[in-house]
């Protein structure tokens, strides 16, 4: 299920297995990225580099993911941010938690409690949820079980605004007010 060659991971399994001589037959689907692009009301093409913030790992695992929202951030560009599914998955209250704790060492202001941010959870089950508010509000929230992703925005254009607001529930006060960190027109 899903685009078989949206990571390189899956490239590489195919180019090992040309290599070795090996047929494969690609039968293309839709991806959790594209999903979740279209679902949270933001403008694909506005996305910059998606990351993985691991189920366990060091502080520098964590920092690289925040680093990234940050550059992506300074670019206008929102950041797709995938939750580890290893042991049952990494749910978006823990994800948000630990991005916070780096948040309080750093101070940017990317995770802090009034930042807006969109949680995505089982993207293509029944069961699934897209919310959009603050990540004080979220971090303590209720989610059906993993898959779960994080989209931390960029810059917004009024369409992306309004669907938040109306589609995902964002709160209007939140939205309005929204300004990536970093964001400067002169260095885009």
């Amino acid at each position: 299920q899903g685009d078989p060659f949206i990571a390189t991971t899956h490239i590489s399994i195919m180019l090992e297995a040309h290599k070795r001589g090996i047929a494969c037959k690609v039968i293309s689907g839709i991806s959790s990225y594209s999903v979740a692009a279209s679902l949270s009301g933001l403008q694909a093409y506005k996305f910059g580099r998606a990351v993985t913030l691991p189920i366990e790992g060091n502080i520098e695992h964590v920092k690289s993911v925040y680093e990234s929202i940050s550059e992506n951030m300074s670019r206008g560009l929102h950041t797709l941010v995938f939750l580890d599914t290893k042991d049952g998955g990494l749910t978006i209250p823990v994800a948000l938690g630990r991005l916070r704790e780096l948040e309080s060492t750093l101070r940017k202001g990317l995770v802090a409690d009034d930042r807006l941010v969109i949680a995505l959870a089982r993207l293509g089950y029944e069961d699934g949820l897209i919310r959009a508010g603050r990540v004080a509000e979220l971090v303590t929230a209720s989610f059906p079980e993993p898959p779960h992703m994080l989209i931390f925005p960029g810059k917004l254009h009024f369409l992306e605004r309004e669907a938040l607001i109306r589609l995902l529930g964002a709160p209007r006060e939140c939205v309005e007010a929204y300004e990536p960190v970093g964001y400067e027109v002169d260095k885009v």
